[in-house]
């Protein structure tokens, strides 16, 4: 039989960076931020990012600095492109 463990009640939240503001990437971000996490992303098109950024949201078009963003504070990045996209990103 389990056993129950004492379980923290502090839950790590690590900010998220979304790679791919489409429609499920973009959510992905509005919802991180409304539930109070540090995010921001990244898409290849300025239309997305431009619609993004107008909505108060941090994105951007420059996936080097995202990546390096993404790594300095330790986020979780999630991969949010079309399949024949994933291998290019």
């Amino acid at each position: 039989m389990c056993q129950p463990d004492a379980v923290s009640t502090a839950v790590s939240a690590p900010p998220v960076c979304v790679l791919g503001l489409g429609l499920i990437g973009g959510s992905l971000l509005r919802a991180a931020v409304a539930a109070g996490r540090e995010a921001w992303g990244y898409n290849r098109s300025s239309g997305a990012v431009d619609a993004a950024v107008a909505d108060g949201f941090d994105a951007s078009t420059d996936l080097p600095a995202v990546l390096r963003r993404a790594a300095a504070s330790d986020a979780l990045v999630v991969l949010a492109v079309p399949m024949p996209a994933v291998d290019a990103v």
